[in-house]
C-alpha cells in the first residue's frame, strides 16, 4: 500500500495498532442501559472473488452478539436496529428471529442497494429515523473488530446531529468465527485514509476502547 500520498497527522502506522488494539482489548459499554443496539450488516460470503450467500459467520457474529446484549439487559427492551444493504436485510431479519430477538423490537433500515450501500449511507440514512432523531440516552453500535476504527470515524460526521444521543461502537468478543486477513486490514487501512482526506471521516474519533489513546 502506498500511504506516502496522504498528508494527514495519523499515520498508517497507528492506524493498524489501533485496529488490531480492538481485537483484543476490552469493549467499552454506556453505564446506563442503552435504548438502543444497531447491527451493522458485515461483508456477505465470498468465494473466488463472487459472493455466494448474504449468509456470512461475520453477519452472524454481529447479530448474536446483540441478541446476547439483549438478553443481558433483562426487561429493559432495547429497539434493535439492523442496518444494512438492501440485499442482506431478509438475511439479518432472519437470523435476528432465529437469536430469539422480539419481533415487535426489531427495526430494519435499508442503507441501499449493492454497491450503493456503505458504512457513510448507514449512518446519513438515519436523518429520517425517528428512533434517532427524537430519543435521548445510549446507542450500542455493533460491528467487527477491524472495523470499528472506520465506524467510530464515521458517526461524527455522518450521523444526525443530535447532542441528546450517544453512540458507543462495540463489537463480539473474544473474536470471532471468521478469519480476518491482514490484506483486509491493510485495505481497512487505506479506505480510512482515503476517507478521511475526502472529508467523509473526522481524523481523531473519541477513544472507544479502555486502552485506546491519541496523543
Amino acid at each position: 500500500m502506498r500511504y506516502w500520498r496522504y498528508t494527514l497527522k495519523i499515520s498508517a502506522e497507528t492506524l493498524r495498532g489501533e485496529i488490531l488494539l480492538a481485537k483484543t482489548d476490552g469493549r467499552i459499554l454506556p453505564l446506563e442501559s442503552p435504548i438502543g443496539i444497531m447491527v451493522l450488516s458485515g461483508p456477505p460470503a465470498m468465494r473466488g472473488g463472487r459472493i455466494i450467500a448474504e449468509w456470512s459467520e461475520e453477519n452472524i457474529d454481529r447479530i448474536y452478539s446483540a441478541a446476547v446484549l439483549d438478553f443481558t439487559m433483562g426487561s429493559r427492551n432495547p429497539w434493535i436496529m439492523l442496518n444494512g444493504e438492501r440485499n442482506q436485510l431478509p438475511m439479518m431479519l432472519k437470523t435476528a428471529l432465529e437469536c430469539d430477538i422480539p419481533a415487535g423490537r426489531i427495526a430494519c433500515v435499508d442503507c441501499g442497494a449493492r454497491p450503493h450501500g456503505n458504512t457513510k449511507s448507514q449512518f446519513t440514512v438515519l436523518n429520517t429515523e425517528p428512533r434517532i432523531l427524537n430519543s435521548q440516552g445510549n446507542v450500542v453500535v455493533i460491528t467487527s473488530w477491524y472495523h470499528m476504527a472506520r465506524v467510530a470515524r464515521t458517526i461524527p460526521k455522518n450521523a444526525p446531529a443530535n447532542e441528546n444521543l450517544r453512540y458507543w461502537v462495540y463489537s463480539p468478543q473474544p473474536p470471532n468465527n471468521f478469519v480476518v486477513s491482514d490484506k483486509t486490514i491493510e485495505g481497512e487501512i487505506e479506505r480510512i485514509l482515503k476517507y478521511i482526506e475526502a472529508g467523509d471521516l473526522v481524523e481523531i474519533p473519541e477513544p472507544y476502547l479502555p486502552k485506546l489513546q491519541f496523543a
